[in-house]
């Protein structure tokens, strides 16, 4: 049991989806670095995995890492993982919590399903290897530190200074009247200052702006000396939509040029004007069928003749990893081909055929090259 998790935990390090057959499947994402000024401390980017108990149907990875890791058939392969998720069950059923090491904890909750929390100790991300949380103090807690941490006598001169001898008790109280009073005074003219200007404006809008008509005060209206012209309208007929709009591109221009995965986008009306418009997913889904049956998988996926074997050397969720592998394989002398689309997943074959002798030739050149492969049978 302890090497098939040793073998997921590789497997989640280099692949995005792991499936574990009549069980479920873990499904890894990338997640930024984080700053938490709470704790004072940053953390580095790291991979975060969720699990899927949809997920169950065999897509041949697994299976292929343990037949070559403990160099067993593919059938044998296939008895050792249901023998380990029959463990996995039972346990579950029993009510105890199952640890996988360094991936995370299985358990089943209150409505008996299966639930799965991640081991936040272990990072999974081969470019965050090594790196650890680094702390720090925000600025204000160390200015507030810093403080504390000054000697008694320093604070002590500090008082020392502001204090001045009592020599002259009754002249100290006479200069703190008169300052006093001068507080005062300077007080009144602050507020004489400030309300001036208040009132003027008060009488100055209603009576020479318009502001009780349109609702709006613009800088202009605060301006006594501003002198306001009379508004040109033109009408419509003088404005020439043809040169406006000439350089810019039609609706379905634009929505063409967009990413298939896009909802919003700004649609260009004229050089000055944006208008935000959804695109309906009956438009999205015609342009993605067209564009990925028509381009992409037109040269790569084949015509399945009954009866024949495919040797499966990879199954991708992005189809541009699995036209890359095509590319790579067909370059090292395969009839590799994109044989199918399987549960949103890719399946990359290296040839098709009935003929046994050829079927053992292909699958002992793929090995030789290093490629974990398994059979689909037509």
């Amino acid at each position: 049991m302890q090497e098939i998790n040793k073998i997921i935990f590789r497997l989640l390090i280099n692949n995005e989806c792991v499936i574990l057959p009549g069980f479920g499947g873990f499904i890894c994402q990338n997640e930024k670095a984080k700053i938490n000024l709470k704790k004072g401390d940053i953390s580095p980017p790291s991979k975060k995995i969720g699990f899927n108990p949809k997920l169950t149907d065999n897509d041949g990875l697994l299976v292929s890492a343990i037949s070559k890791k403990q160099k067993l058939s593919y059938h044998e392969a296939q008895d050792v993982i249901k023998i380990f998720v029959e463990d996995l069950s039972r346990e579950l059923n029993s009510g105890n919590r199952i640890e996988i090491e360094s991936i995370g904890i299985f358990y089943l909750d209150r409505n008996k399903n299966i639930s799965f929390e991640q081991d936040l100790f272990s990072n999974l991300l081969l470019s965050s290897y090594g790196l650890k949380n680094v702390s720090f103090k925000p600025s204000h807690i160390a200015d507030s530190i810093e403080e504390k941490s000054k000697p008694l006598n320093e604070k002590s001169k500090k008082k020392d200074i502001n204090q001045e001898p009592n020599k002259s008790p009754l002249k100290n109280q006479d200069f703190k009247i008169e300052a006093r009073k001068k507080k005062k005074q300077v007080w009144k003219y602050v507020a004489a200052a400030c309300l001036l200007p208040i009132l003027f404006y008060s009488f100055w809008l209603p009576i020479k702006s318009d502001f009780l008509e349109s609702g709006i005060i613009s800088f202009s209206d605060l301006n006594p000396f501003h002198q306001k012209s009379a508004p040109i309208y033109k009408s419509s007929k003088q404005i020439d939509l043809k040169t406006t709009n000439q350089n810019i591109k039609t609706l379905d221009q634009q929505i063409e040029s967009l990413d298939s995965d896009v909802s919003y986008f700004s649609y260009q009306f004229n050089k000055d004007h944006y208008v935000m418009i959804k695109i309906k997913d009956e438009i999205k889904d015609i342009k993605n069928n067209s564009n990925i049956i028509s381009k992409e998988i037109k040269d790569t996926k084949r015509k399945i003749t009954r009866g024949t074997k495919s040797p499966i050397v990879g199954c991708f969720k992005k189809q541009s990893n699995a036209k890359r592998l095509v590319k790579k394989l067909i370059k090292e002398g395969f009839d590799a081909c994109v044989i199918d689309i399987n549960n949103g997943l890719h399946r990359v074959s290296i040839g098709q055929t009935s003929n046994s002798n050829q079927l053992t030739n292909l699958i002992q050149k793929a090995d030789s090259l290093g490629y974990r492969n398994w059979i689909l049978k037509h």
